[in-house]
């Protein structure tokens, strides 16, 4: 016993060495980024309490054009595309975790897959599907109504509000199903059997059993989208712009980018906005979790039998399916026909 202690002792010491350093490595890089930040914010903030200087940067901020528009067009993307993005996540989440329509693994992978996708790449090649003028589904839509007879009108044009809340969605439900597929995972079955047997329907159960019990988990993940969609600046400065819709963080980047000299401290006092914002649903993010931990059903039982759907099953995993060509397949499918084709610089060229 003596031999083999000292034997392993070192190796032990070593892997807490590593672990130390490892700490220090990162507590160093979080405080240079803190220091970089206190330096940006902290220059902000002194000049807007530096009595004429703040009245003057204030009057330039508020004077910004177009800030109120692009105020409010943030507002309506969160309404819009942040319960929509749930609304999907929660049926995926309830799909893949509490009905026979899961294949397994692979159904709990396929909602994530756009994560590998980003979202500057699913803004382009939905540009080059969804464009009116030379979009390959347009293309293809024209080609189907010439066959026909009919008259060849674009069945669909990406650079608009639909087409941006569109995009936005499919953006926002892989962070949701995030949170409420690990929450609909350890939600106690008991409650369920006992809706079953007590005769309630499927409906009846996933609004009166599961969507209490994941109430924590959902606010979680609509915070999370919020802060997701309110910082996002690919997918408003390339669909957006074609639209006409600016957002705040496409108005920041004008004021550094698009103007001479630079307003950068104008665009200072819109980030700390931002930040402010994110900052505060990060914090509610953080108590609604807290609450959360506490609000379990019952004990740790036995896992019920999947729910069965019957005809509904495929149609439930094409669904899915459907989201993933949607949200991956699809852009990715573009981006390589535009660049692998001649004309894609013209067709590239006609989607802007």
């Amino acid at each position: 016993m003596t031999i083999t202690t000292a034997k392993y002792a070192p190796r032990i010491e070593r892997k807490r060495g590593r672990t130390d350093g490892l700490r220090i490595t990162g507590a160093l890089l979080a405080l240079g980024y803190a220091a970089l930040l206190v330096y940006t914010i902290g220059g902000t903030v002194i000049s807007l309490l530096s009595g004429k200087g703040a009245q003057s940067l204030l009057a330039r901020t508020f004077a910004v054009r177009g800030l109120g528009d692009a105020l409010l067009n943030s507002v309506i993307i969160l309404v819009t595309a942040v319960p929509l993005a749930l609304l999907v996540a929660t049926l995926f989440a309830w799909l893949n975790e509490r009905t026979d329509a899961s294949l397994g693994w692979v159904s709990r992978l396929l909602p994530l897959v756009p994560f590998l996708l980003p979202p500057i790449a699913l803004a382009i090649g939905w540009m080059f599907l969804g464009s009116s003028s030379a979009g390959y589904l347009n293309s293809i839509a024209r080609s189907v109504q010439q066959a026909l007879g009919l008259p060849q009108t674009p069945i669909f044009e990406i650079g608009s509000w639909p087409g941006l809340v569109f995009v936005y969605t499919l953006h926002l439900v892989p962070f949701a199903y995030l949170i409420i597929a690990a929450a609909l995972r350890n939600v106690d079955g008991s409650q369920e059997e006992s809706s079953r047997m007590s005769g309630a329907r499927v409906i009846r159960t996933l609004f009166r059993v599961y969507i209490p019990a994941i109430a924590p988990a959902i606010a979680s993940a609509a915070l999370l989208c919020v802060v997701t969609s309110f910082a996002l600046y690919s997918v408003p400065s390339i669909i957006g712009v074609r639209a006409r819709i600016r957002v705040l963080p496409v108005v920041i980047i004008e004021l550094v980018r698009g103007t001479y000299p630079p307003q950068l401290d104008v665009a200072v006092v819109l980030s700390v906005l931002i930040a402010l914002v994110v900052a505060t649903m990060f914090w509610l993010e953080r108590r609604i979790s807290r609450r959360g931990r506490h609000a379990v059903l019952g004990g740790k039982g036995a896992r019920p039998s999947p729910v069965r759907l019957g005809a509904w099953k495929w149609p439930a995993r094409c669904t899915v399916l459907l989201y993933l060509l949607l949200s991956a397949v699809l852009p990715v499918i573009a981006l390589l026909l535009v660049s692998l084709s001649r004309s894609g610089h013209r067709r590239s060229r006609g989607a802007s």
